[in-house]
């Protein structure tokens, strides 16, 4: 005898693991779609014992034994029958190719004399009369079948809303689908081939047949009550007769098809295959689309995925936040350039072709990674056609790549246009291109066609070549830039250049010659040239005015040359003289490599780099008497605008060697050309034209620059004449104080004479004279003379020595920091003294100088700047400090640093091109990490799915915890509900009203109700007979828990026992 507890425990454990296993057993066939038939039918099962009810031999008997609802599964094998359905049952078979009803002897194969009848994955075949009819019953499906060889294939009369889809109708000898008294029928995906009538109607209405196959049929007849496409962009059938044409590439053909009464006003022209040949990319596309996930995608890569090789792709208007891979061959053509757009999202590469013989046109492709591309190209006889590529690190990239076209694209605001890396025979040709960079740069790449073309760039220049050689560039128009050619062979500066233009004139490259430039020359190429002359033209906003290389006894003289990168570039040349030039406002003016004995001399420099020589050459000739570049008497060297050195004897010689800061690496020019700055007076007092003057006043100079006080004194007058004494204060203001009072009423001339010098040397070049005149006498006696002996200072009675001898303090404030010629003010409002101060002198750092408590300036080059103020008071005491001001380069004067646009990746050079913040948050938009200002950082939002751009996420707190209600597909109705804490999913379920159940902690029970049309979260309450109660597996296992407790009661108080006691 077992104890009861044994017992009782063995009972429960039986039911509790049967009950699980059939639950997950119950869970499996929910998860993967199976279905458990009620009736299986096998010809040929080996065990006998198999055979019951419900284990028939014949397909006959299986839908005999059926009641109303069941499914009826049939094994593979091949059933000679003659099948008659006659209630509502599923007819499925195991496999449409092996799973046959072969109707030889029988004139119809399968009979329907039922509505609701669902007929799928066999095979109906050699039927004398009909495969499969259906008279006067609705309602009923043919699906993934295979119709083959019978007389007629499917013959429906009299019978509504029949689907027949995805079936193959094949070797029909009269028609394959038969259709009479029809309405509400719909006939898709089906593949009508190889029969005499591929499909016949007859007094119908409200039918639908599209997305089918019409091949090798002779003819398709009928009259009215068909629709024979499903719209655009669906689209209609595929009619291998159709002789249309497709000039959009959009896979509809662009006139009907029309055969009788067959009037298709969207005919596909690709035949419709697994995996399809021809696919349709729409952002509107969903799971309610005809074709959906097999020839119809919201996204362009799972088109790709699901293309044949050689297959072909239309994308519809839209933007596609996704990274392309194309590693097939294949064509993709865009609906609208503009308006189709593949958009990176600031990650990799936007378009990445690793196939050969790939067609890409019609699209918008832009915001690559920093650093990617916009298309980068690893193939060979890819054809980039038609597109819009902009903001992208790198326009088109082609690497290790051959046999290439790039035609009539737009390929603009990229860092670098196109560039090639180790590439041949592309065609680049038709292609506007605006890029920050270059343009076009070929690097390492060879026999290139680069043809009219126009492109434009910020910086550098259009095209470069480097270490390339044998490249084609006809016909193409640059503007503000023009070509770059690097190597150290003379095989890499050979090329095929020719009819190419420079800002509107020609771009000449002489190769192996001596002619002779014109002087209408936009810019300039010379390799391996000899005796020719460059003369008489003006180059400007080019890469490199002039280049020359591997050539020798060339002679450059009478050009501009100006805004441009470079000036002049000699690579590899010998015995060539350049002078007379103005070459200004270039980046380098000129540049000498590997280049020797060459003379350069009497040109204007004018740079942000003069000049750079890593060779031997000649900067100057000898001095000798005429007229040079700057107007002076003699020429020498060159005018250099950061030569510092003096000129002392005046000669417009500059008395030091000139080295442009030691970038000319032997030698240098002895005899550089300066202009003598000669000497200014700022100010005098008493003014110009004055009156009333006081006949005790002091006369007051204030210079320019610091003067020589010797030869300035010497060369001071006032008449008529007065003795007096000479003050100075740091050597830039000059105070005369008459040895006597000046007499009344007389006018007075002061006269500087031009000899007064600087203490440089420079002269004054011409007299300063200014007259003033002194006020009428009131009666009485002169004043008492104001001047002294000695030019002692006498202080006033009531000054103690203390306050004689206590000096003021200077305070320049700052640092400051200011763009280049962008008014600063300056501020020694700071500094303070015990008397009066009474000057205030500003010297800059550029060399110019500044008076007043607050003097303003303008720079116009970018540094460092040590700026000093000297102030001195009423007692002739100074202190001087110094202060700092940090000047940045602001090229086209917007109010933003060079350096500052560089980094947010606006135009330098274009005022209207400023850094931006497009949603007015305060943040430029390189620095936005939160483009939707919805809170959330964009980075969490990609983890998340959404799209950073778009405000799709609401912030929700319940119970102190944060939740985002997300909204997937942008629609406006959150698709995902987050925890941010736990970084996991809430559990949902969308009830009938289109409200949002919440599980937020996990516990199988709801908490909250969300309201999407409204925002609001409200607690739950479940009603009455509401069906939001928990999943039937909790509900069954609370079922079983009591079952097993009744189980339990019952044995214990002896009602039910098990085995003796």
């Amino acid at each position: 005898m077992r104890p009861k507890f044994t017992s009782i425990l063995m009972i429960f454990l039986i039911i509790f693991s049967s009950l699980i296993l059939l639950s997950t057993f119950v869970e499996q066939c929910r998860a993967t779609g199976n279905t458990i038939a009620d009736i299986y039918v096998d010809d040929n099962a080996t065990n006998s014992s198999w055979y019951d009810a419900t284990h028939v031999h014949t397909i006959q008997e299986g839908i005999n034994n059926a009641t109303t609802g069941d499914t009826v599964f049939v094994y593979n094998g091949t059933y000679h029958e003659n099948v008659t359905i006659s209630k509502i049952i599923n007819l499925i078979g195991e496999n449409k190719s092996s799973t046959i009803i072969d109707g030889t002897g029988y004139e119809i194969v399968l009979t329907i004399t039922s509505n609701n009848v669902n007929l799928s994955n066999l095979t109906v075949q050699n039927g004398n009369n009909y495969g499969i009819k259906i008279n006067s019953f609705d309602y009923n499906s043919i699906f993934n079948c295979i119709i083959d060889n019978n007389l007629n294939g499917i013959y429906l009369l009299n019978s509504n809303w029949i689907n027949i889809s995805q079936n193959l109708i094949n070797n029909t000898d009269n028609i394959a689908i038969n259709l009479v008294q029809t309405e509400n029928c719909s006939i898709f995906d089906n593949n009508i081939k190889n029969n005499h009538c591929g499909i016949s109607f007859t007094l119908g209405s409200s039918n639908m047949i599209y997305h089918n196959n019409f091949i090798n049929n002779d003819f398709s007849s009928g009259s009215g009550g068909f629709l024979w496409d499903n719209g655009y962009p669906s689209g209609g059938n595929y009619w291998d007769d159709y002789n249309g044409i497709d000039a959009d590439g959009d896979g509809i053909g662009d006139t009907p098809y029309v055969d009788g009464e067959i009037l298709d006003s969207y005919p596909l022209v690709f035949e419709r295959t697994i995996p399809p040949n021809f696919v349709w990319i729409d952002v509107g596309f969903n799971d309610s689309t005809p074709g959906w996930g097999e020839d119809h995608f919201n996204c362009t890569q799972d088109g790709i995925n699901a293309l044949e090789t050689n297959g072909a792709m239309y994308v519809f208007n839209g933007t596609y936040y996704e990274n392309v891979e194309i590693n097939k061959t294949l064509t993709i053509i865009g609906e609208n350039k503009n308006t189709t757009v593949i958009n990176g999202s600031g990650a990799g590469h936007v378009v990445y072709i690793s196939a050969d013989w790939v067609n890409i046109s019609g699209f918008s492709i832009q915001n690559s990674e920093t650093d990617y591309t916009g298309i980068s190209v690893y193939s060979n006889y890819t054809n980039v056609t038609n597109n819009i590529i902009t903001n992208n690190s790198y326009g088109v990239y082609y690497t290790g790549s051959s046999n290439n076209t790039l035609l009539e694209n737009t390929i603009a605001n990229n860092n670098y246009g196109i560039y090639l890396y180790n590439s041949s025979h592309i065609n680049i040709s038709l292609n506007d291109v605006n890029s920050i960079e270059s343009a076009l740069f070929v690097n390492i790449s060879n026999y290139n066609y680069l043809n009219k073309n126009s492109m434009e760039t910020n910086d550098v220049s259009s095209i470069v070549l480097y270490f390339s050689i044998n490249n084609s560039l006809i016909g193409n128009d640059f503007l503000k830039n023009g070509i770059i050619i690097y190597g150290d062979e003379i095989d890499q500066y050979i090329h095929t250049i020719d009819n190419n233009t420079a800002n509107g004139k020609p771009l000449y490259y002489y190769k192996n010659s001596n002619k002779s430039v014109p002087a209408d020359a936009g810019a300039v190429i010379l390799v391996n040239c000899t005796n020719a002359t460059i003369a008489d033209a003006n180059i400007a906003n080019v890469g490199a005015g002039i280049e020359i290389a591997y050539s020798h006894n060339i002679t450059v003289t009478n050009l501009s040359l100006t805004n441009s990168v470079l000036g002049i570039w000699s690579i590899y040349n010998d015995n060539n003289t350049i002078h007379t030039n103005y070459i200004y406002n270039n980046t380098w003016g000129i540049i000498l490599n590997y280049s020797n004995d060459n003379l350069i001399y009497n040109n204007y420099f004018n740079n942000t780099v003069n000049a750079l020589d890593d060779s031997t050459n000649t900067w100057n000739t000898t001095k000798n008497s005429s007229t040079n570049i700057i107007n002076g008497t003699f020429i020498g060297g060159n005018y250099w605008s950061d030569y510092t050195g003096f000129d002392t004897d005046h000669d417009g010689l500059g008395d030091a060697l000139y080295t442009s800061n030691d970038n000319i690496t032997t030698g240098g020019d002895n005899y550089p050309l300066v202009i003598s700055p000669n000497v200014l007076v700022n100010s005098c007092s008493p003014t110009e034209d004055s009156t009333s003057v006081s006949v005790s006043a002091d006369i007051t100079v204030i210079f320019d620059k610091s003067m020589n006080q010797t030869t300035t004194e010497n060369n001071f007058l006032i008449d008529p004449l007065n003795d007096g004494e000479f003050n100075w204060i740091n050597d830039y203001t000059l105070t005369f104080t008459p040895g006597s009072d000046l007499d009344y009423e007389t006018p007075y001339t002061v006269t500087i004479g031009w000899n007064a010098t600087d203490a440089s040397g420079n002269v004054m070049l011409q007299n300063y004279i200014w007259s003033f005149t002194t006020e009428e006498s009131t009666g009485g006696s002169s004043p008492p003379s104001g001047g002294g002996g000695g030019g002692y200072y006498i202080p006033p009675s009531g000054d103690t020595e203390d306050e004689l001898t206590d000096p003021p303090t200077a305070d320049p404030s700052g640092p400051y920091t200011a763009l280049t010629y962008q008014s600063i003010r300056f501020d020694g409002s700071g500094s303070t003294d015990n008397g009066t101060i009474i000057d205030y002198q500003w010297t800059f750092g550029d060399g110019t100088m500044g008076w007043g408590i607050k003097p303003t300036h303008i720079y116009n080059r970018s540094g460092v700047f040590v700026v000093t103020l000297t102030v001195t008071d009423n007692t002739n005491l100074t202190d001087t400090e110094n202060t700092t001001v940090n000047i940045k380069l602001d090229t086209d004067g917007d109010g933003w640093s060079d350096e500052d646009e560089e980094y947010y990746n606006s135009d330098k050079t274009n005022a209207n091109d400023i850094p931006l913040d497009t949603d007015n948050d305060g943040v430029l938009d390189a620095d936005d990490e939160d483009d939707d200002n919805d809170i959330i950082n964009d980075e969490i939002e990609t983890i998340l799915g959404t799209n950073p751009k778009i405000k799709d996420i609401t912030i929700k707190v319940l119970n102190g915890i944060v939740f985002y209600l997300i909204d997937l597909d942008d629609d406006g109705i959150p698709d995902r509900f987050y925890n941010a804490s736990s970084e996991k999913d809430v559990t949902v379920k969308i009830r009938e009203d289109g409200t949002y159940l919440l599980n937020i902690d996990s516990d199988a029970y709801w908490d909250y109700v969300y309201d999407p049309a409204s925002g609001e979260t409200t607690n739950y309450e479940e009603k009455p007979g509401s069906s939001d109660g928990l999943p039937w597996f909790t509900i069954a296992s609370v079922i079983i828990i009591i079952i097993i407790a009744i189980i339990v009661m019952l044995y214990l108080f002896g009602y039910i026992w098990i085995g003796e006691e």
